[in-house]
């Protein structure tokens, strides 16, 4: 069997016994914030997600001081029979260059990120086209950070959270140095993984780092 995580718009807080928290608000009050900024997401989609892919020259994975450096004798493998990762050296763009540099690029801007709407425009500039397309619950996690965090929570995501969940995806290299199969229906597999691999592969699910089927070669 497989898990699927949700990426950065699959969010939920506990409630209690009921299934309701005292801390919930009526989402009716919500609504028209939720997507209000629908219109401006719908902009961003329609853009190609490697518009600005002339934007650097072609460099190595390895070529800037920025966390997510390949570790030696990194190896995976890209075909169906095993996860593409996105740290692999063969996930590029249109133009060869390394995706997961422009990854690791964005996703360390100077200062951090103290915005959502920042946060969404840096994932939305790596994923591909077609996924942001289809993808219409970034407005939920704006909404859950700008209406349902009160100023603590918010601080906390953006000082704790966030930077938690950054730093363990771009961990992956080091975390996950090798392939890791596929687990295909009605063929015996066995994928054993630490928590520290499954909490990486997670973060690169939220910040949707996972290469899409027709973004790469």
């Amino acid at each position: 069997s497989t898990a699927s995580a949700g990426g950065a718009g699959s969010s939920s807080r506990a409630g209690g016994a009921s299934g309701v928290g005292a801390g919930w608000k009526a989402a009716s009050v919500h609504k028209d914030k939720v997507w209000r900024r629908e219109d401006a997401y719908d902009k961003a989609a329609s853009m190609d997600g490697d518009a600005d892919r002339n934007a650097h020259s072609k460099s190595p994975v390895q070529n800037e001081d920025l966390p997510g450096k390949l570790p030696e004798g990194y190896s995976d493998s890209w075909n169906t029979n095993y996860i593409r990762l996105p740290c692999s050296p063969k996930n590029v763009t249109r133009d060869g260059s390394s995706k997961w540099l422009k990854i690791r690029r964005t996703l360390c801007p100077a200062g951090g990120f103290h915005d959502v709407s920042a946060l969404i425009s840096a994932i939305s500039s790596y994923m591909p086209a077609k996924q942001k397309k289809r993808n219409k619950t970034f407005p939920a996690l704006e909404s859950l950070v700008n209406n349902w965090f009160d100023t603590k929570e918010r601080a906390r995501f953006y000082g704790t959270t966030l930077p938690f969940i950054i730093k363990s995806a771009l961990d992956l290299p080091s975390r996950c140095p090798e392939a890791i199969a596929m687990l295909h229906a009605g063929t015996p597999t066995a994928v054993n993984l630490s928590s520290l691999q499954i909490v990486s592969l997670l973060a690169n699910a939220f910040l949707c780092t996972f290469p899409g089927g027709t973004d790469t070669t």
